[in-house]
C-alpha cells in the first residue's frame, strides 16, 4: 500500500510539473512572437526613441558595474557553499532520523534541490538599465513593494548619491519618483502593491515591474496595470516592465526582446 501511494504521489507530481513546464513554454514563445521594436525600429515617438536606444538598450558600461558584478559573483558562490552545506545537514538528521524509525531516507540531492529557494535578483542587464534610469531622470526617491535584492540595490544607490529608498505602505507621506514593484509576491498581494503604487504617483513617476514574465499571476498583474487610464507609455520586457503617466506622452505600448539571461537567485 506505501509503495502505490507513493507511485501515486510521483506521477502526480510529474503530472504537475509537465504542465506548469508547458505553460512556460507557450507563455515565452508567446513573448518572442510579438517582440519587436528592437534598436528603436518602429519607434515614432522622440521620447520613446531616445529611451530605448540611449537607455534600455545602450550597452556602454558604466564605471562602477564591473566591480558590482564581481560582488554578484562573490554573493553567489557564497550562496552556493552555504546551501550545499545546509543541504548536507539536512541529509545527515533525515538518515539518522529515518534510520531510528526503520524508514527509507530521502537521497542528499532531492534536498538540495528542496533548498534551493529564494529571491529572484534582478539580471546584470535588467539591474543596470535601472541604474541608467535613475541617472538619466534623476530618479531620486525609490518606494518598494516587493523587496530589492543587494545587488539592485547597490546599482539604485551607486547610480546617484541623492537615492533614498523607501518601504512601500509605510512611508505614505514620501511623493516617489520611481515606484518598484517586485512580482516575487504572490498575485493578490502584487494586485494590492500595484494599487497602492498607483495610488502614490505623480504624473513624473515611473513605475517598474520587475517580473512581469515571471509567472502566470505577475502576467496578469501587468496586463491589469497596462489597461490603467493613466498609464501613458509602457515598455515590456522579459525581465522588466516600464510606466510612465506623464499626459504629454503619445498613449503607446512597446514590446522588447530582451537579451538572453538566466534570472539568477540571491539570498534576501
Amino acid at each position: 500500500m506505501q509503495g502505490k501511494r507513493k507511485l501515486c504521489r510521483i506521477y502526480f507530481t510529474f503530472a504537475h510539473s509537465s504542465i506548469v513546464v508547458l505553460q512556460r513554454i507557450k507563455h515565452h514563445i508567446h513573448y518572442y512572437l510579438h517582440a519587436r521594436h528592437r534598436r528603436g525600429h518602429g519607434v515614432h515617438s522622440p521620447f520613446a526613441y531616445r529611451l530605448i536606444t540611449a537607455i534600455v538598450e545602450e550597452d556602454y558600461p558604466y564605471y562602477c558595474f564591473n566591480e558590482l558584478e564581481d560582488k554578484r559573483v562573490r554573493m553567489e558562490s557564497e550562496r552556493i557553499r552555504l546551501e550545499t552545506k545546509r543541504a548536507r545537514l539536512k541529509a545527515r538528521h533525515a538518515v539518522r532520523k529515518a534510520k531510528g524509525k526503520g524508514l527509507d531516507a530521502e537521497s542528499p540531492g532531492r534536498k538540495a534541490r528542496q533548498s534551493r529557494s529564494g529571491k529572484h535578483c534582478l539580471s546584470p542587464a535588467d539591474a543596470q538599465i535601472l541604474f541608467r534610469l535613475v541617472n538619466a531622470f534623476a530618479l531620486h526617491k525609490v518606494m518598494e513593494w516587493g523587496g530589492i535584492d543587494e545587488i539592485t540595490r547597490l546599482y539604485l544607490l551607486r547610480a546617484s548619491s541623492k537615492v533614498k529608498i523607501y518601504r512601500g505602505g509605510q512611508d505614505v507621506d514620501v511623493i516617489p519618483d520611481l515606484l518598484f514593484c517586485n512580482a516575487d509576491l504572490d498575485e493578490a498581494a502584487l494586485s494590492q502593491a500595484l494599487s497602492q503604487a498607483l495610488s502614490q504617483k505623480t504624473e513624473q513617476s515611473l513605475l517598474v515591474l520587475a517580473g512581469p514574465h515571471r509567472s502566470a499571476g505577475a502576467y496578469r498583474c501587468w496586463q491589469q496595470l497596462l489597461a490603467h487610464s493613466d498609464v501613458r507609455l509602457s515598455v515590456e520586457m522579459k525581465g522588466l516592465g516600464l510606466v510612465f503617466f506623464d499626459p504629454e506622452l503619445q498613449k503607446n505600448h512597446y514590446i522588447l526582446r530582451s537579451r538572453v539571461y538566466s534570472a539568477p537567485y540571491c539570498i534576501k
